[in-house]
This record gives C-alpha cells, structure tokens and sequence, in this order.
C-alpha cells in the first residue's frame, strides 16, 4: 500500500531511476522491505547507508562498474544482498539477476550495515531535502492536474501526459505507479480526482507525498482507461450496432475519469438513436432526394450498423444507378445517330418514373421524364398527319417533315414512326435531287 509506494520512491530518488531493469529493481526493494520486516523506516535507513558507501567508492571503482553494463541501482541492491547475507543466506532474488552478477569492491565485500538505535534522523533529513528541491514542481503539477480535471472531459493521450510529467517531477520510475493494480486499492483513484487541497489535507502529508499519492492514483485511473478504450476499439472505431455501443458505455461506468472517448462514445450512440427516428420516419415516406442522401451521409459518419441503414444505403445507390440511367439513356439531348447504345422505349421510360415512384424519392428528373415523354406523344401525332398525305406534297410539308426528324432524334427515344419518317424524308430529298439535275 502507501508505505511501500513512499519506499520505491525513496529508493528511486536514491540512484536516480539509475536501474537496469526498474521491475527487477522494485521487486529486490520489496524483498528487501520483507527483510526488515515490513518497517519502511528501517529499509530506508538501510538503503541510505548502503546508497553512501557507494558514494564513498574511488570515482574510478565506480566507473568500471558502469563499464560492466551495471548501474547504481543493481549496485545498491547489490550491496543490501550482501549485508542481507549474500550467497550463504539466498534473499530469494531470482536467478540471474543482475544483482547477484554485480562484482563488488573489495571495501563493500562483506558489508554490515547497522540498524538505527533510535529514530532515523538522517532518512527524514533527506527525505526534507528532496522536498524543498520538488515542491514547487509538486505544486505547479498539482494544478496542472486541476486544471485539467476540471473541464467536462480529458483525453486518455492527455491523463498519460500528466502521468509521465508527475513522475518526472517528483523524481520516479513509471514502475512505481504500477504497483498498485486494484483500481479501488487505498482510495487511490478517487484520490487522483480530487482537487490538490482537500487531497493534502485529507492525507495529512506534505505536498510531495499528497502529489505522490495523486499521481499513483491517476497512472490506476489512466491503466483502467487504457484497458477500457482496447477492450471497446471496435465500438470506438468502427460502425456497430447500439447495443454493442450501450455495453461498452456500460463498461465505463467503473471509470472515474471523464474521458472524452467515453464522452464521445455517449455522443454518438444519442445521435444514433436519433437518427434511427429520422430513418422511421421517411422509410416508407416520399421525400426528397437531398433528404435521403444526407440522412445515409450521416449514418456513414456516425459509424452506425443497423437494418435501417443498409435499407437506406440500398435506397441510395439505386437512386443514383436511376439518375445515371435517366440522364445517360434519355435526357442527353444529343443526337443519337452513330451510338452503339440502344435507345429506350416509351414503355421503357415509363417504367423509369415506375421505379423511382417505388424508391419513394422526389427528383426534378421525373418531371423531365414525363415532359419528353408528353413530347413524344404530340411528335407521334404530327408525324402520323405528315405521313398521311400521299399526293400534292410541297415544299413547306418536306421542311416540316425534316423539322419531326430532327426532333424525333433529339428526344432520344426508339420511336415506332422514326424508321417511316426516316424514308420518306429520304425519298423526298431523292426526289428534289433527281428534279435539280432535269
């Protein structure tokens, strides 16, 4: 609990996070404190008169340690070893640790290491010290802390910010913070939550511990977090249903930090469920097409899977395999003369305006559909008068008769009389031909 997260803080400061392995490093502390039969005084008494022999060393000893690929931290636990009994009392520290490989000096061969007869005067000294060195950084990170917290919502890259600044400022490894793994172990967690003033007072202790304590409480929070947001990525990150999307908010409800993935999560399923409503509502409706082309845009965006939203993706896409087809096949009013393509029918173009009645959509293109087809109606009649007359053609019945041609071609459509008109207006510029050359 606190009294083991207040000694590997010690310790840490101690050698400066100086380890080669902080895991490894933790543990020996911990064994260490097992030793000294769990009084975190004693330990940190221990460790400091070990930590000052190690400053005692010639530079150069010290040096070919380092050469060795061996840090301060395996030296100091090194040297608790072998007060603790070294190789003939084993201190449980697992097999090949560095600890056990690092080659002491001769002067900390066999070293007896002396408990306090008293209180231990020299621990809160430097303990003090480190104090004064950090507490205007506790203070400022404390507030940095408030401030963020205060917002509605904080991101999971944001809480890790805070996390990685606070151990750096008070002077610990990131191993110190998983040490507490319940994220209800101590209070910890709601600690982190609460603002920097009511923390130390409700803690009783100075600023550095109370930041301490704030800090492991937010790394519990930010581990909790993280797990949450791998967990639920498939409902954060890609189109699900609502219910998956209510199991992953539920799952959150353990959190303590307002993070805005949640947040955002919470968001989404809300504007899911509303624009499930709008989708009801038009789903057998007539409306525009701009209406049912935005509600599928938004569905896309919200990243929602439901029935609702593939009928709509399916409405869609054959609306604009309709307005493709409507435009390409019939009101392109070039002519047609040379196009592979076979034109459509008038029975064909109706069942266009058939189709996009069953689409249920409003398009401007159904009015243009009905006009060319009301054209081609009123052109079947006049060219029907003009085929009729037989005999006494003259000149303005020609011209009228190539004036239908031209028009039957531009309404792009396979007309029965075109072929008709097509060779009458043939046989009459043949005729008008053969006069020229008597």
């Amino acid at each position: 609990g606190g009294e083991l997260i207040r000694l590997l803080a010690f310790s840490h400061r101690l050698v400066e996070c100086s380890f080669s392995s902080p895991l490894l490093f933790n543990e020996q502390a911990m064994v260490h404190l097992h030793i000294c039969e769990y009084q975190t005084d004693l330990a940190k008494h221990m460790m400091l008169e070990a930590w000052r022999l190690i400053e005692a060393l010639p530079a150069l000893q010290r040096d070919e340690i380092r050469t060795l690929g061996h840090s301060d931290g395996d030296l100091l636990m090194a040297v608790l070893y072998e007060a603790h009994g070294g190789t003939h009392r084993p201190w449980h520290i697992p097999r090949g640790a560095p600890t056990c490989e690092v080659p002491l000096p001769r002067a900390l061969q066999g070293v007896q290491l002396t408990r306090p007869s008293g209180g231990t005067p020299q621990v809160s000294e430097k303990e003090q010290e480190w104090h004064n060195a950090r507490l205007a950084g506790a203070r400022h990170w404390q507030a940095e802390v408030d401030g963020a917290l205060t917002g509605t919502s904080i991101s999971l890259e944001r809480v890790a910010e805070l996390v990685q600044s606070g151990a750096r400022m008070l002077g610990v490894d990131g191993s110190v913070l998983l040490v507490t793994s319940s994220p209800a172990a101590d209070g910890l967690p709601s600690a982190a939550l609460a603002p920097a003033q009511s923390v130390s007072e409700d803690d009783g202790s100075d600023a550095c511990d109370a930041a301490l304590f704030r800090l492991v409480g937010l790394a519990v929070q930010e581990r909790a977090s993280r797990r949450w947001c791998q967990q639920h990525t498939v409902a954060l990150n890609s189109p699900q249903p609502l219910d998956v999307m209510r199991k992953a908010l539920a799952a959150a409800e353990t959190l303590m930090l307002p993070l805005n993935e949640v947040e955002s999560l919470r968001s989404r399923l809300a504007e899911c469920e509303r624009w499930l409503a709008s989708a009801s509502k038009i789903q057998d409706a007539l409306c525009d097409l701009r209406e049912v082309q935005d509600l599928h845009r938004d569905a896309e965006a919200l990243r929602l899977q439901a029935p609702e939203v593939t009928a709509l993706r399916n409405r869609v896409a054959a609306c604009k395999r309709w307005m493709v087809r409507v435009h390409s096949d019939l009101l392109r009013r070039t002519s047609s003369r040379g196009r592979p393509s076979t034109k459509l029918t008038e029975s064909e173009a109706q069942g266009l305006i058939d189709e996009i009645s069953e689409l249920r959509v409003r398009v401007d293109e159904v009015d243009m559909v009905k006009a060319r087809l009301h054209e081609a109606s009123e052109w079947k009649v006049a060219v029907g008068a003009a085929l009729s007359v037989t005999s006494g053609i003259d000149s303005n019945a020609m011209t009228d008769m190539s004036r239908l041609l031209a028009q039957g071609e531009e309404l792009n459509l396979a007309l029965d009389d075109m072929a008709a008109l097509e060779t009458r207006v043939a046989a009459n510029t043949a005729w008008v031909l053969s006069l020229i050359h008597i």
